[in-house]
């Protein structure tokens, strides 16, 4: 995988991604039932956590296995993730993102769920490499 591979076009996989992820199921719904503009903000902002926890998580695993390329691999990604997120959705949300990538390196966690953990992050990447490949 290279280490280039999220610098060009992959912010509008990450933006169409998350904006899927507002909307769907796109079925019709009432006024009532409409997500408010803080609601949309909130999900945008939990999803980006998550994605943060486990880029950090992934790390932690790799470390904890002494695999020092896939911790390198890790951050260049997570690193690439940021970039996107600052570029499309501000300083504020790719600080979160970074934040959130950080702590996940350092809290305790269960490293005998490490398979699961880096197969979550791994996912990630997996779809938006998938997705840049399909444009």
């Amino acid at each position: 995988m290279s280490k280039y591979m999220f610098k060009f076009g992959i912010f509008k996989i990450l933006a169409i991604t998350l904006l899927i992820s507002l909307f769907y199921p796109s079925s019709i719904i009432s006024a009532q039932e409409m997500e408010t503009d803080e609601d949309k903000q909130e999900k945008i902002e939990n999803d980006i956590r998550k994605i943060g926890l486990s880029a950090g998580y992934a790390a932690q695993c790799y470390q904890q296995r002494e695999d020092e390329n896939a911790v390198e691999r890790v951050a260049e990604e997570a690193l690439s993730v940021a970039e996107i997120i600052l570029q499309d959705f501000g300083s504020t949300l790719a600080f979160l993102f970074s934040s959130n990538a950080g702590y996940g390196t350092g809290i305790s966690i269960d490293f005998t769920e490490c398979n699961e953990l880096i197969g979550d992050w791994e996912e990630f990447v997996d779809r938006l490499v998938q997705q840049q490949e399909e444009e």
